[in-house]
């Protein structure tokens, strides 16, 4: 995770007892009319909660050696901002899942939660589902509506990342132990 958005995920996470053991990032990046090198939000976080964090530049081969030499039970994506190669998702045992601020297999893609506000759509919520090779096409696991109003983005924002954190936290214990298995979307509904 890169934002707000994982913040609040790994915190409901923290607040369940779900033990976090390194956190994924993108680089430190030039923000601001002085392009001062910032980090993520999430860096700030994870050195508050004392959780090991990298920072790939990219998903290469050495990123993969460090990640595939140990041992992963579950790997979960919230708001990262890159496209996940087929092979890092093969790397922990019980798969990688995503948090992804949608009723899927609508709003796929980067901009769901302003997508669903720009649209009107009364349908809102949020999506735990298996990753596979292509954007946001994997197996449900779970998802939940909220209560339609009209809200701006960072309400949602923090209404979705705060409830996919809940609903993670509920789910995981059913599906590392295999009791829980993924729906299949129609992907002849999906839109991005």
């Amino acid at each position: 995770g890169t934002d707000e958005f994982s913040i609040n995920v790994i915190s409901e996470l923290i607040t369940n007892d779900i033990k976090i053991d390194l956190i994924i990032t993108v680089p430190d990046a030039p923000k601001g009319r002085g392009l001062v090198l910032t980090p993520p939000p999430i860096k700030d976080f994870s050195s508050d909660k004392g959780i090991e964090i990298i920072q790939p530049e990219k998903l290469d081969d050495d990123c993969f050696e460090k990640l595939s030499s140990e041992s992963w039970d579950l790997f979960i994506v919230a708001s990262y901002g890159k496209i996940i190669p087929e092979r890092f998702l093969k790397i922990p045992k019980s798969g990688v899942l995503n948090v992804h601020p949608s009723l899927l297999p609508k709003y796929r893609g980067t901009s769901p939660i302003e997508s669903q506000i720009m649209s009107g759509d009364k349908n809102i919520g949020v999506t735990i589902m298996q990753m596979d090779k292509e954007m946001d096409h994997g197996p449900i696991l779970a998802e939940r509506k909220v209560e339609y109003k009209e809200y701006f983005s960072e309400e949602l924002y923090k209404m979705l990342s705060t409830l996919g954190g809940k609903i993670i936290s509920e789910i995981l214990p059913d599906y590392i132990s295999g009791k829980l298995t993924g729906v299949e979307q129609n992907h002849d509904l999906a839109t991005f």
